[in-house]
C-alpha cells in the first residue's frame, strides 16, 4: 500500500494537464485530484514519453488508480500507462478547508451606525472559503465573464462581527479591514 501520491508514466508527448486530470478522476471522481505536475523527458526521442506526478484528497484514491493499472489494459489516447507510487506528495502538508460557503452575497463598504451598512459595491453568487489553519479568506466571484479571487489575509483583519439587523431577517457577516501604511 502507498499513499496519496502516484506517478503515472507512459503520456503521449502532447498530454495537458487538464487531460491527465479528467483521465484520473473518471476513474475516481470529481475533484478528487489535489495536486498534478505533467513532466516531459529531457531528451525527446520517438518513442519518449511523459509523466505525470498525482495527488489525491485521499489514499483510496490513489489505491483505484493503481489497482486499475495492476488488473486490465489501463491506456490514454493508445498509450499503456504505468503507475507506480511516490513517497513524497506534491504539497506535504495540505491543509483542508473547514467552511465553504456557496452563493454568498458579498457587499463592499462601511458601516455608518450600528443599525446601517453604507454599501458601495455587491456581488451575488459568491463562493467563500475559509477555516481555522487557513492564513486567508478567499472570495471567488463572477462579473460579467470574468472570474475574480479576493483574498484578506487574517493579519489584515481588525475585526469579524455577526449582523444581524432588526429590520430583516438575513444576517450578515461584517469584516473589518485594517488600512496599514508601510
Amino acid at each position: 500500500m502507498g499513499g496519496k501520491t502516484i506517478k503515472v508514466y507512459g503520456f503521449p508527448l502532447n498530454v495537458t494537464a487538464d487531460g491527465v486530470k479528467n483521465f484520473l478522476e473518471k476513474h475516481t471522481g470529481d475533484g478528487s485530484v489535489f495536486a498534478l505536475k505533467v513532466r516531459h523527458p529531457r531528451v525527446i526521442k520517438t518513442r519518449s514519453r511523459a509523466h505525470a506526478v498525482v495527488q489525491f484528497l485521499t489514499i483510496k484514491d490513489a489505491e483505484i488508480v493503481y489497482s486499475q493499472s495492476q488488473l486490465q489494459y489501463f491506456s490514454y489516447q493508445g498509450s499503456y500507462l504505468k503507475v507506480e507510487y511516490l513517497e513524497r506528495d506534491i504539497v506535504p502538508r495540505p491543509r483542508k478547508q473547514i467552511s465553504v460557503s456557496e452563493d454568498a452575497v458579498l457587499h463592499l463598504g462601511c458601516l455608518i451606525s450600528e443599525e446601517t451598512l453604507g454599501v458601495l459595491w455587491s456581488c451575488e453568487g459568491v463562493k467563500v472559503h475559509f477555516g481555522s489553519n487557513m492564513k486567508k479568506i478567499h472570495f471567488l466571484l463572477t462579473q460579467g465573464s470574468q472570474s475574480y479571487k479576493l483574498e484578506l489575509s487574517y493579519e489584515s483583519i481588525w475585526d469579524i462581527q455577526l449582523y444581524c439587523p432588526r429590520t430583516q431577517c438575513s444576517k450578515f457577516l461584517v469584516i473589518q479591514v485594517c488600512f496599514c501604511t508601510l
